[in-house]
């Protein structure tokens, strides 16, 4: 804002004036009598911004993220605990009980069975492994999602715009007072 902080006089109106001015590193607020003049010009979008008074409906902070992140991670945590439980509760491989396979073998027709009933012995013994470790990536996943969401969080500043777009401060440089001085100064006298 500094750049603008000594030119705000420029762009009022014939008998504005200006009621609060604060600024940040990255942003610049000023309250008129007619407006609320925004300055972002290290933000996306437009560097300025003026909205009229009575179409502000409120000033606060709002704490945003990438919501698809949060959504996934808690998903893949949810699937990662069902499956790490699955494994660890369940033996999949006692479902076929205590038979042995080893004698018999030699006995007409038992050969092709008792072969496939070893196999499925291999593939419940296997599953309990597969669920374990499904289980533990979906979950570390899950956990690397929710890390990201965390670290993509932000707090905004939002001037509450009727009928437009709200107006997205950065928080940088701007202290709660700051904030509460603009609350203050967009009510009506």
């Amino acid at each position: 804002m500094a750049a603008w902080e000594s030119r705000v006089d420029q762009l009022l109106y014939e008998g504005e004036e200006v009621r609060r001015q604060v600024g940040g590193e990255s942003v610049g607020v000023v309250v008129t009598s007619h407006r609320v003049l925004a300055f972002t010009p290290e933000a996306k979008g437009p560097n300025f911004r003026a909205v009229d008074r009575p179409n502000v409906t409120d000033v606060g902070r709002r704490t945003a993220g990438e919501t698809r992140w949060l959504v996934n991670g808690v998903k893949w945590l949810v699937i990662g605990v069902f499956l790490l439980a699955g494994g660890a509760l369940f033996d999949f491989e006692g479902f076929l009980g205590d038979v042995d396979v080893s004698q018999g073998t030699g006995r007409i027709g038992l050969g092709g069975i008792l072969g496939l009933f070893s196999l499925m012995r291999t593939v419940f013994a296997l599953m309990d492994d597969a669920f374990l470790l499904g289980g533990a990536i979906a979950a570390v996943g899950g956990l690397a999602a929710l890390g990201w969401y965390l670290q993509t969080r932000r707090t905004d500043i939002t001037i509450a715009v009727a009928g437009e777009d709200d107006i997205h401060l950065p928080k940088e440089g701007l202290t709660d007072d700051d904030i509460e001085a603009i609350a203050a100064a967009v009510e009506p006298p």
